[in-house]
C-alpha cells in the first residue's frame, strides 16, 4: 500500500508541520482546509508550499515520529522526546505539492480568515470553473443545469420512476471519464447494482446477467466489458454495521475523495437522534439531515445528488400525474437543493400505452440558472437516450 509523508514549509523554508496520510489530496483539500482540521488557522497562514515523499512500506508512523523529533515543526505536538530516534532515515524525494489551478493556495489560506473578499472569492471562482466538468450524460440536461462544486442536486418522484436507473447513469459517464464516483445506496446490494451497470454498459438485459442465461456471444461482450472497466473510478459504499446512520455516510464521503456523490434513497438515512426525537418529527429530521449533506458538500467543495422518493397519494388524485414542487413533502426538500429533477414515466399510469413506454420526463423544476425545462428521454436497457427538450423559464 502506498502512504505519504507530508511537510508544511514556511518563507523562510522552516518545516512548520509533518504528517502522513494514504491520500495525500483528499488529506490537503479535504481535511486539512476545511473544517475538519484539527491544526490552528496561523499553522495554513503560514505555508508557503507543501511537500511529499511516496513510501511503498508500511513504516510511515516510525518515519514521521524521527522526521518530528529532528526537525521539531512548531505546530506538531506528538513525537516530541518521545523515545529514542537517533535512526537513519532513507533518503527522502521530497516533490512539491501541485495545486489544481494558479493561486488556489492563496485561496485556501483565505477561507481560513474570518472574513473573504468579495473580488477574491470572484477570482477563484473564475480560475477553478474549468474543473467543474461533472456531467448527467444528456445533451439537453447538461446545457441548462450545473453539477457544480458545491452543488446539492435532489432527483425526485414516485416509485417506478426510474430514479435509482437515472443516478446509476450518471455515477457510470462520470466514472467512464475518470470521475471518481462514490454511489451510496441504502436499499440495493451492490451485486445487483454492478449488474446494472454491466447491462447498461454491454446492452445485455439485466434478466440475462442475474440469471446467467446467456449465449456465448452473450458472454464474450460481458467479459470484454468488465476487462475494460476493471480499473474503474465507481466505487460502492460498503455495507457495514450501521451503514445507513447519517454520521457513517458523511465520513465515508470525507474520506472517499470523489468528484461527485450519489445517496439514494435519502429517507433510509437515520441520525443519532431518531430515539430521541420520534416519527412525530419526520419534518425536523428531514431537516437536519439536509442540512448536514449541503453544509459538507459546501465545506468539501463536492457535487452531492441525492434521490428521494414521492409519495403519491396527492399525484394520483389529480388529472395530471406529473410531480410538482408542491408534491415535495418538507420544505426542507426545496430549501437546501440547488438543483430539483423530477422524474415522470406514463407508462406507470398508462399502461396500455406502448407509444410511451420507454419514455422518461426530467422536469428541471428548480436549477442554479433559475431556469425551468422538462426533457424527454427513451430509456432501453436501462440506459439513456436524449429525445427533445421542453424549455420554460421561471422559477418552478
Amino acid at each position: 500500500m502506498l502512504f505519504y509523508l507530508y511537510r508544511f514549509i514556511n518563507k523562510e523554508g522552516e518545516v512548520i508541520y509533518i504528517g502522513r496520510t494514504n491520500d495525500i489530496k483528499r488529506r490537503l483539500l479535504r481535511e486539512h482546509f476545511t473544517n475538519n482540521t484539527h491544526l490552528p488557522n496561523e499553522c495554513y497562514l503560514e505555508i508557503e508550499k507543501i511537500e511529499y515523499a511516496k513510501l511503498v512500506e508500511s513504516e510511515e508512523v516510525a518515519y514521521e515520529a524521527i522526521l518530528i523529533n529532528k526537525n521539531r515543526p512548531k505546530y506538531n505536538t506528538q513525537f516530541k522526546d518521545e523515545g529514542c530516534f537517533d535512526v537513519q532515515l532513507p533518503e527522502f524525494e521530497w516533490v512539491e505539492f501541485q495545486w489544481e489551478y494558479e493561486g488556489q493556495l492563496e485561496w485556501l489560506k483565505k477561507k481560513k480568515e474570518k472574513s473573504i473578499n468579495a473580488n477574491d472569492v470572484a477570482v477563484n471562482y473564475l480560475m477553478n470553473i474549468k474543473e467543474q466538468d461533472i456531467k448527467t450524460g444528456i445533451i439537453d440536461v447538461d446545457s441548462s443545469m450545473l453539477l457544480m462544486r458545491q452543488s446539492f442536486t435532489l432527483v425526485a418522484g414516485v416509485s417506478g420512476s426510474s430514479k435509482t436507473a437515472y443516478v446509476l447513469n450518471i455515477a457510470n459517464y462520470n466514472a467512464r471519464r475518470g470521475k471518481r464516483v462514490l454511489f451510496i445506496n441504502l436499499k440495493d446490494s451492490v451485486e445487483n447494482l454492478s449488474m446494472r451497470i454491466l447491462s447498461v454498459n454491454s446492452q445485455i438485459s439485466i434478466g440475462k446477467l442475474l440469471s446467467g442465461q446467456m449465449g456465448e456471444q452473450d458472454w464474450d461482450v460481458c467479459i470484454e466489458n468488465m476487462t475494460a472497466d476493471k480499473d474503474t473510478s465507481l466505487f460502492f459504499y460498503n455495507i457495514c454495521t450501521n451503514h445507513w446512520k447519517l454520521d457513517k455516510i458523511l465520513s465515508a464521503i470525507r474520506e472517499s475523495n470523489a468528484d461527485l456523490v450519489i445517496i439514494d434513497d435519502l429517507q433510509m438515512i437515520e441520525t443519532e437522534r431518531d430515539e430521541t426525537i420520534g416519527n412525530k418529527y419526520v419534518w425536523d429530521k428531514m431537516d437536519y439531515i439536509l442540512k448536514e449533506i449541503k453544509a459538507l458538500s459546501v465545506q468539501d467543495m463536492i457535487p452531492i445528488i441525492g434521490t428521494y422518493c414521492i409519495s403519491a397519494r396527492k399525484i394520483n388524485n389529480r388529472q395530471d400525474h406529473r410531480p410538482m414542487l408542491m408534491d415535495l413533502e418538507f420544505d426542507s426538500l426545496q430549501q437546501y437543493p440547488d438543483n430539483i429533477q423530477l422524474l415522470y414515466r406514463d407508462v406507470l399510469y398508462n399502461p396500455d400505452n406502448t407509444e410511451l413506454k420507454h419514455v422518461v420526463e426530467m422536469i428541471t423544476a428548480k436549477n442554479i440558472l433559475n431556469q425551468c425545462y422538462t426533457t424527454r428521454v427513451a430509456y432501453l436497457n436501462g440506459a439513456y437516450v436524449n429525445i427533445e427538450k421542453d424549455k420554460r423559464q421561471g422559477n418552478g
